[in-house]
C-alpha cells in the first residue's frame, strides 16, 4: 500500500471515529498545521496525551512531518483559558460535559462554576417550559370555540405556569449576579 493510500485509509477511519483534530487526508497529513490542532483540542477539554496521540498517529505512521512541540505548546497555551471559570460556567450552562483536565487549584473554582452551570441550564429549561406552557394556556383561554370550564381553567393553568416562568426567571438572575460577583461573567 503507497504513502498516499494508507494516509486516506486512515484519515477515513479518523473521519469515522469523528476527531475534529486529526488530518482527514493525505493533504491535510502533509499540510496540518499542529499547533491549531494543539489549540482546538485543548478547546474541547481533551487531554494532552490522548488528543496528541489521535491527532498524530497517522500522519507519522504514513510518513508525514509531526510537530508534537508546536501542538503541545498551543494545547498548553489554551489550557489555563479552558480552565477558567467562565468556560465553565458557559459549558455547564450549555450542558457539556468536562474531562477533567484541570489541575489544582485551576479545578476547584472551575468544578463550582461548571456545577453553577448546570444549574443556571436547569432554569433556563424550567423557564422555557414554563413560557411554553403560559402561551398554550392563554390560546385556550382566549379561544372563543372551547367551553367557558376549558377557558377558565386555561386561565388558572395560565397563572400557575406565569408564576413558575417568574420564579425561573428570578432564579436565573439571582445566579448570574453570583456568578458576576465571582468574576465568572454570565457564561453565555
Amino acid at each position: 500500500m503507497n504513502r498516499l493510500s494508507f494516509c486516506a485509509l486512515a484519515a477515513a477511519t479518523v473521519f469515522v471515529a469523528g476527531c475534529e483534530s486529526a488530518p482527514k487526508t493525505a493533504a491535510e497529513c502533509a499540510n496540518t498545521d499542529w499547533a491549531r490542532s494543539g489549540a482546538r483540542a485543548v478547546a474541547r477539554g481533551e487531554p494532552l496525551a490522548s488528543s496528541w496521540s489521535r491527532a498524530s498517529r497517522e500522519c507519522a505512521v504514513a510518513g508525514f512531518a509531526v510537530n508534537q512541540a508546536a501542538f503541545e505548546q498551543a494545547w498548553g497555551g489554551g489550557f489555563a483559558a479552558y480552565c477558567a471559570p467562565r468556560n465553565a460556567l458557559k459549558l455547564g450552562r450549555e450542558g457539556a460535559n468536562h474531562q477533567n483536565i484541570c489541575t489544582p487549584p485551576l479545578d476547584f473554582d472551575f468544578l463550582r462554576a461548571h456545577d453553577m452551570g448546570r444549574v443556571l441550564k436547569t432554569a433556563d429549561d424550567d423557564l422555557s417550559r414554563a413560557e411554553n406552557a403560559v402561551r398554550k394556556a392563554q390560546a385556550i383561554a382566549s379561544d372563543d370555540k372551547k367551553p367557558t370550564a376549558d377557558r377558565a381553567g386555561a386561565r388558572r393553568d395560565a397563572a400557575t405556569a406565569q408564576l413558575a416562568r417568574d420564579n425561573a426567571a428570578a432564579r436565573i438572575s439571582s445566579l448570574e449576579a453570583t456568578a458576576a460577583q465571582q468574576g465568572w461573567g454570565l457564561g453565555r
